[in-house]
C-alpha cells in the first residue's frame, strides 16, 4: 500500500511525525520560511522537499510533483498562513480521486465562521444571533437589537480584525473599508480551546485547554488577544462531556474523513457554545502542551488515521502532568535592558524557553496574536505549572528608557 503524501508549509515537528508512521513525505516550503529553524530542519527530515520563491510557483510545482508521483494519495496542510489548508484542499479536489481528508465544502463548514453558524442551525445545536454585515449601519442595527456584540473577519485568525462593541460610539473604531464581516451576539462566559481528531469520519476529543486573555489593562493592548493556555483545563467532567457531545454532533456527517480539529468554545451556565473551529491544530504551542502533559502526539495520530483505524489505545495517556504556555506581555515603550533571574527550584520545570527579549527593543500595542514579539515560556509540572509560571515571569525584570 502506498503511503506517500504532499504537505504544504510543514515545520519539522510535523514532518518527523509523518516519517515515524513510515510515510514518504514531500514538503513544500516558501523561501521566506527558511529563516526559521524549524523549517530549515524540515528540509533534512523530509524524503523530498521543494523551496518556492512565492505562491505563484505553487500550481506548476504541484502539477510536476503529481506527474512524477502519481501514487500520492494525500495532499495536506496544517496552517492557514499563506492559505495553506485552502490550497491543499483545492489540490486534493483537483488531483486525487478519493480524498482521505476533506473537500472544499467540508472545509467551508469549519473554517468559515458564517458557514459554521449556519451549520449549527442546520444541526439544531446551541447557537447565538448572527448576521453578515457590510457597513457600520448593519452593526448599529444589530447592536440596538441584541446589545453587546462581536464583529469579526469571517475567515480571520489570531484575534486579527475582531472588535467587541459595547456602545454605539465604539462602532467608529472599525475601519470604513471593512466589508463582508460577521456580527454575532456576545456570549458572557469562560473560554476554552478543544483539540480533537476526526478519524474515519468520527470525532475523538483529545483534551480541553484553558485559555487566558490579556484582559483589561493600562497598557492599551487588545484585551481579547490570548496571553496563555493551560492543559488540561480544570473543568467539570459533565461540562467536558457536553463539549464532546456538541462537537461530535457538529462534525457528524460533515464530510470530513480525517483531520486534526481545533475548536473554541465558551461555557455559560454549563451550556456550551461553539465560537469557531478549524481543521488544524491549535496555535500557541497547544500540541506541545498536550504532548508534554500526556505524551500524545496529535500529528502522529493524524498520520496514522490516514491508513488505519484509531483505537482507544491510541488515545491512552501515558503521562498526566500539567503544562502551561504564557506569553510575556510588557508595557509599551523601549526596553533599555533586562534581567532574567529564574531560581534553581523552578528551572527544571521550564520545558521550553521561547523568550525573544532584546536590548533596545520597541514594545508597541498588541492588537493581535502576531504582535506578541517578546516570546513565551512553557512550564510542565505534575500539578503546579501555574504557580511556577507566575514565579518565573515575576523574575523577568524589564528596564525602560525614561524610567530613571
Amino acid at each position: 500500500m502506498s503511503k506517500k503524501i504532499v504537505t504544504l508549509f510543514s515545520q519539522n515537528t510535523i514532518v518527523k511525525a509523518a516519517k515515524s508512521e513510515n510515510i514518504y513525505i514531500i514538503n513544500i516550503i516558501l523561501k521566506e520560511q527558511m529563516k526559521m529553524n524549524t523549517f530549515h530542519k524540515a528540509i533534512k527530515t523530509a524524503n523530498e522537499y521543494h523551496v518556492i520563491n512565492d505562491l505563484k510557483e505553487l500550481d506548476i510545482l504541484m502539477n510536476s510533483i503529481i506527474n512524477r508521483h502519481p501514487d500520492v494519495d494525500v495532499i495536506v496542510s496544517f496552517t492557514d498562513t499563506n492559505n495553506g489548508i485552502q490550497k491543499a484542499t483545492e489540490y486534493s479536489d483537483k488531483y486525487l480521486h478519493n480524498t482521505k481528508t476533506f473537500n472544499a465544502e467540508s472545509l467551508k463548514i469549519a473554517n468559515n465562521k458564517f458557514s459554521t453558524r449556519k451549520f449549527l442551525d442546520t444541526k439544531k445545536l446551541n447557537n447565538i444571533n448572527f448576521k453578515i454585515g457590510q457597513n457600520k449601519y448593519d452593526i448599529s442595527t444589530f447592536f440596538k437589537q441584541y446589545g453587546k456584540c462581536v464583529v469579526k473577519d469571517i475567515t480571520g485568525q489570531g484575534s486579527k480584525n475582531v472588535y467587541i462593541i459595547q456602545s454605539l460610539e465604539q462602532i467608529n473604531l472599525i475601519p470604513d473599508n471593512f466589508r463582508n464581516f460577521l456580527i454575532e451576539e456576545f456570549i458572557e462566559g469562560i473560554e476554552f480551546s478543544v483539540e480533537g481528531i476526526i478519524s474515519g469520519g468520527k470525532y475523538h476529543q483529545i483534551g480541553v485547554t484553558m485559555k487566558t486573555l490579556i484582559g483589561d489593562n493600562k497598557n492599551n493592548h487588545n484585551p481579547i488577544v490570548e496571553k496563555g493556555h493551560l492543559f488540561p483545563a480544570d473543568i467539570k467532567p459533565n461540562v467536558e462531556s457536553s463539549i464532546y457531545r456538541l462537537l461530535y454532533k457538529f462534525f457528524e456527517n460533515s464530510g470530513i474523513k480525517n483531520s486534526i480539529v481545533h475548536s473554541e468554545v465558551i461555557i455559560k451556565n454549563e451550556k456550551v457554545f461553539l465560537v469557531e473551529t478549524h481543521l488544524r491544530a491549535g496555535g500557541d504551542y497547544i500540541p506541545k502542551l498536550i504532548e508534554y502533559s500526556t505524551e500524545i502526539n496529535i500529528y502522529k495520530l493524524f498520520f496514522k488515521s490516514l491508513y488505519e483505524s484509531l483505537t482507544t489505545e491510541d488515545f491512552k495517556k501515558t503521562k498526566c502532568s500539567s503544562s502551561r504556555v504564557e506569553y510575556l506581555i510588557p508595557k509599551i515603550g523601549k526596553i533599555k535592558d533586562y534581567q532574567i533571574n529564574f531560581n534553581e527550584i523552578d528551572t527544571p520545570y521550564i520545558t521550553k524557553n521561547y523568550l525573544t527579549l532584546k536590548e533596545n527593543m520597541d514594545i508597541t500595542a498588541i492588537t493581535e496574536s502576531f504582535d506578541r514579539t517578546c516570546g513565551c515560556l512553557i512550564i510542565t509540572h505534575d500539578f503546579n505549572s501555574e504557580e511556577i509560571m507566575k514565579r518565573c515571569l515575576n523574575n523577568i525584570n524589564l528596564n525602560y528608557y525614561g524610567d530613571d
